[in-house]
């Protein structure tokens, strides 16, 4: 070797795609963890069947309660 060559240094990459590679399987990893919880807590969930009947909408709106609301301070904001 010259020694009036600059020396060049080798610069691995194998640590670096190592990395690389790890977050990669992280990712993925999280990704698997959670769509597992979103499918459980969807079939958890009753699922929704709209009826049309008159007393199934009678028992709902019953089922609800009743709404209290007071309109007092509506009115004197708007003088």
């Amino acid at each position: 070797m010259d020694p009036m060559q600059p020396s060049v240094e080798k610069k691995s990459f194998g640590p670096i795609i190592g990395i690389i590679v790890i977050i990669i399987v992280l990712v993925i990893g999280a990704f698997y963890v959670w769509g597992g919880k979103l499918s459980n807590s969807s079939s958890e969930a009753a699922p929704l069947t709209p009826t049309d009947s008159v007393s199934d909408i009678q028992a709902d709106l019953n089922s609800g309660g009743t709404l209290n609301v007071d309109l007092s301070d509506i009115e004197q904001g708007l003088k």
